[in-house]
């Protein structure tokens, strides 16, 4: 059993939509396409890329400032150096934790202890503020406190 020949270069009927008078609907569907997208589009536009270029216009305006020059270097520096080490440092620790089982919670924990580690950092003045004994806030805060 053979399928039907077609000449080349013949389209196949149904590959393109066509409207009742059998045109092509792709600049109808365009049109619907921009219609959606082009307020977000425009909301982009005004709220991002206008302050952004309004930011340079104004930081840019005096280049004969030597602090200014150093600032730039410093920012460019630390852009070149922190930006691909945290992506590369980023996509290290993630194919460590999805390499293998053998290690996978290990892995999990070393990622997870920096938070953890702000965590407490956190509390511990905490504790120091609101602990009876030299209590900060028995200090600040006579009324009688119910813990």
């Amino acid at each position: 059993m053979s399928l039907p020949s077609r000449k080349r270069g013949a389209r196949q009927r149904g590959a393109f939509p066509t409207s009742a008078n059998g045109r092509s609907t792709r600049r109808s569907d365009m049109i619907a396409a921009w219609t959606l997208a082009g307020p977000a589009l425009l909301l982009l536009i005004v709220l991002f890329f206008l302050p952004v270029l309004a930011l340079f216009v104004i930081a840019l305006t005096d280049f004969a400032d030597r602090g200014f020059r150093a600032s730039l270097f410093n920012t460019l520096a630390y852009v070149a150096i922190v930006v691909p080490g945290t992506i590369v440092l980023g996509l290290a620790v993630a194919l460590l934790i999805e390499s293998g089982k053998s290690f996978r919670a290990f892995y999990r924990a070393i990622h997870f202890l920096p938070y953890m580690a702000t965590l407490t950092a956190w509390r511990l003045p905490g504790r120091r503020c609101f602990t009876r004994p030299s209590a900060w806030s028995a200090r600040r805060f006579p009324a009688q406190m119910v813990w």
